[in-house]
């Protein structure tokens, strides 16, 4: 993955990275790396306080893989409506996705 951050804040990450406040790989988020970085990144001075990013009813808005694999494993309450982001998509369910949320809509305004 990447991440898009200034040089200032690049190096309060790594001024506080080691620290017992920061998440490791032994936690329960470490492989989260995302979360991690924001988790840190409210604890140097100056930093942004981490917003967990579920919707008033506790389901994701981000998802670390496709949305099968969320349907499978916690139906239909698995995410958000407002979700903003699956990870490991297939570039033809991309289009499909794409198509769905604003080709159709489209379609039935001009209608």
């Amino acid at each position: 993955s990447g991440f898009a951050m200034n040089r200032r804040y690049l190096g309060n990450i790594f001024s506080v990275l080691d620290s017992h406040m920061c998440l490791n790989q032994g936690s329960e988020l470490g492989a989260l790396d995302d979360v991690a970085l924001s988790i840190c990144g409210s604890f140097f001075p100056g930093g942004a306080p981490y917003n967990p990013t579920v919707d008033d009813r506790g389901r994701e808005r981000f998802h670390p893989e496709p949305p099968a694999q969320h349907f499978d494993e916690s139906g239909d309450d698995c995410c958000s409506p407002e979700t903003i982001s699956f990870h490991h998509v297939h570039p033809d369910l991309m289009r499909y996705i794409h198509a769905q949320l604003y080709q159709c809509r489209a379609a039935a305004v001009v209608r």
